[in-house]
Formats: C-alpha cells, sequence, structure tokens
C-alpha cells in the first residue's frame, strides 16, 4: 500500500530506505511542501487584490477629469493623493493584465514580485533550454545536409564513373 498516490510512490522509490522505506517521512514531505504551496498561493492572491486596488485608483487618477468616465462608487480623489508612475502608465493603456481576473487568482507578474531569485533562475533556465533546443535543431540540420552533400557526391562520382566507361567503350 503505497501513500499519497504515484507521486507518493516515486518518492519512495526514489528517496526510500532501502528495501523497508518508511512512509510517514515521504507523507510528512509532501504535506510540509503542500502547506508552503498553499501559503504561496494565499500570498500571490493578496498582493493581486493590493495590486488592483492601486490600479484601480490609478485608472480614477487617470480619468479624474474626463466626463464620459463614470466614478463606480469609489471615494473622491485630491489632487494631492500620489499614485505609483508605472501604475498610471498602465492604466492608460486600455488593456492590462489587472484589468483581468485569471482563473487560479494571480499572474507571472505576481510570482516574479514574491519570488524574484527563482524566477530569474528559472528565466536564465529557460533561455539556455532554448538555446539548446535552437542548437540541437541546427546540428540535426546541418548533419542532415552533410548527409545529402555525401550522398550528391556520391550520385555525382556514379555520374563520372558511368560517363568515363561510356567513353571507354
Amino acid at each position: 500500500r503505497i501513500p499519497l498516490g504515484k507521486q507518493g510512490h516515486k518518492m519512495l522509490m526514489t528517496f526510500g530506505d532501502g528495501p523497508e522505506p518508511s512512509p510517514e517521512v515521504v507523507q510528512a514531505a509532501l504535506l510540509g511542501a503542500r502547506r508552503l504551496l498553499q501559503i504561496a498561493i494565499q500570498d500571490a492572491r493578496g498582493l493581486r487584490r493590493h495590486m488592483k486596488g492601486e490600479y484601480a485608483h490609478a485608472k480614477r487618477r487617470v480619468h479624474m477629469g474626463n466626463k464620459n468616465v463614470k466614478p463606480n462608487g469609489a471615494s473622491v480623489l485630491t489632487s494631492t493623493e500620489a499614485a505609483d508612475a508605472s501604475l498610471l502608465y498602465r492604466a492608460m493603456e486600455p488593456h492590462d493584465r489587472l484589468a483581468y481576473n485569471p482563473k487560479c487568482g494571480f499572474d507571472m507578474e505576481q510570482v516574479q514580485e514574491l519570488f524574484p531569485e527563482e524566477m530569474n533562475a528559472y528565466a536564465r533556465w529557460s533561455q539556455m533550454h532554448d538555446e539548446y533546443e535552437a542548437n540541437k535543431e541546427t546540428e540535426e540540420a546541418a548533419a542532415a545536409a552533410a548527409v545529402k552533400k555525401k550522398d550528391d557526391e556520391k550520385d555525382g562520382k556514379q555520374k563520372v564513373d558511368n560517363i568515363i566507361t561510356e567513353l571507354e567503350t
């Protein structure tokens, strides 16, 4: 009997104690990882709610003098209230990611802000992986071109040999 499904089975086989692995250790590790993930998701959703509030504030600041835009029950803004310049710029754009609600409650922007080192490491890995894949494709194309060139050379040599034998006869 393997606890916690296929992932628990893989962990038992990978990190188990030889022939007699302890399922309680793997279960504790998985439950701890699950709790940390839940906390990270809660933090990301909270950050998104905060950013959406600031975005709505910046949007109201941008459209303060526009008579076509109706306030949505928001408090009246005074000219002394400060707003982030980047959010003011984003509020001027017609379509911004903060204007939409993703299904999970957060997007990559919040994850980048919460975990900058990990996201930078992921971006570096992703770039290296893409470069590797592109290099692999070019190497495969070069190898295929070399094989085609060899085949063409063989065909050319055979044609020359055929012409020589015809001339000799």
